[in-house]
């Protein structure tokens, strides 16, 4: 089949993303370049593909004045023919709101996606969307983390119940940060947290979430084993988010 791989340029000053269409031979068969008004932030753009109205999506984000950041989703059809803005988000009172990750809900064939919120009164939070396959709004939610200090959302995956899950890195406590996954009820009300806490009691972070077919989840990122020495780190949970095992995985050099 087809690939299609999405990127960020930098054109005049101004990034711009652009999406193209591959054969499964690596021939280019078409490519679409989204050019905002204003400017296209430097975060890497995400896509999906629809499975039931055969649509492009991708969030990223955007400046549409200056120094006003917001995430905005893009839609087109296959052919590429033409990207569309469908939903921006602006939280009413930061101006700094960051596209991180998206996603398609099987079942009612709504749009998902999550990014973060810079603030500076609570450092920083992620917020968590749906809207329909036009854009029109249906729910959103903010986290603010257990202590009220800054959370990032990097990644997001809906389970075989069509119930998205965030991943990402919370300030659980006063001296460091630690990986989180979160689950979302069909509402968008939090089903339940999970917090994990590294090999080292230093900052860890999650980057990437996923889910087999047994209904457990493994995710990935990075644990501080030791002041400025960092290994990859792999965990897997089950279906309610306790942690099954965790691994640290270290390269040949320290850092």
């Amino acid at each position: 089949g087809n690939v299609y791989v999405a990127s960020r340029s930098a054109a005049g000053g101004n990034n711009e993303y652009t999406v193209r269409k591959y054969t499964s031979g690596g021939g280019v068969l078409a490519t679409a370049v989204i050019a905002y008004a204003g400017y296209l932030y430097n975060d890497q753009p995400k896509i999906k593909i629809h499975p039931g109205n055969g649509q492009i999506y991708l969030g990223g984000t955007s400046e549409a004045t200056s120094g006003d950041q917001q995430m905005t989703l893009y839609k087109s059809n296959l052919a590429l023919s033409g990207f569309n803005g469908i939903y921006s988000y602006n939280h009413t009172s930061q101006p700094y709101d960051h596209a991180a990750d998206l996603d398609i809900d099987p079942s009612s064939q709504n749009v998902i996606f999550t990014g973060n919120i810079f603030s500076n009164v609570n450092g920083n939070d992620y917020f968590y969307a749906k809207t329909d396959t036009l854009g029109n709004f249906i729910y959103s939610n903010i986290y603010n983390g257990v202590i009220n200090g800054s959370d990032y959302a990097s990644s997001m995956v809906t389970d075989a119940s069509n119930l998205p899950l965030v991943a990402g890195g919370t300030k659980s406590t006063s001296t460091g940060q630690d990986g989180f996954i979160v689950k979302y009820d069909a509402t968008g009300n939090e089903a339940w947290q999970s917090v994990f806490t590294g090999t080292g009691a230093f900052n860890d972070y999650l980057y990437a979430v996923d889910i087999n077919t047994s209904g457990h989840y493994y995710a990935g990122g990075y644990t501080e084993v030791s002041s400025g020495n960092y290994d990859m780190w792999l965990i897997k949970a089950d279906g309610n988010g306790s942690k099954l095992w965790d691994v640290a995985l270290s390269g040949t050099d320290v850092g």
